[in-house]
């Protein structure tokens, strides 16, 4: 297909342009820092809450890492504080795995982990 000018429509990606075309491999989100020194309960369970969330979300985008690559295999993968300054393809499938996340919820409680607790409910 070519436009009126003569150009073709549909441009050939060469490598030397340093745009990424690829969703994939993507980062992972850098967990908070772990707090030093005297907090207050609320705190340190705000940040525990924090982490366990990161941690979710970075096993979910390990896994779709090990989707795109078709097994075990490791991808070398960066560590990112922020979405800022990613591809906007990227930030928009972090975002959404994010959300996801955080629908999700938080892990189940540990009384009901165990087949008593199942059982319990079941009562």
């Amino acid at each position: 297909m070519t436009s009126t000018g003569g150009r073709a429509v549909f441009q050939t990606a060469f490598s030397g342009d340093g745009r990424r075309r690829d969703i994939f491999p993507l980062p992972t989100l850098r967990s908070p820092e772990a707090v030093s020194g005297r907090v207050c309960r609320a705190v340190k369970r705000r940040i525990q809450c924090e982490d366990a969330e990161v941690r979710r979300v970075n096993m979910a985008l390990t896994a779709l890492n090990s989707l795109f690559l078709g097994g075990n295999k490791q991808m070398a993968s960066s560590v990112v504080d922020s979405v800022q300054g990613l591809p906007l393809c990227q930030q928009d499938v972090i975002r959404s795995v994010i959300k996801r996340i955080q629908l999700l919820g938080g892990p189940p409680n540990r009384s009901l982990v165990c087949a008593s607790g199942y059982f319990r409910i079941l009562l």
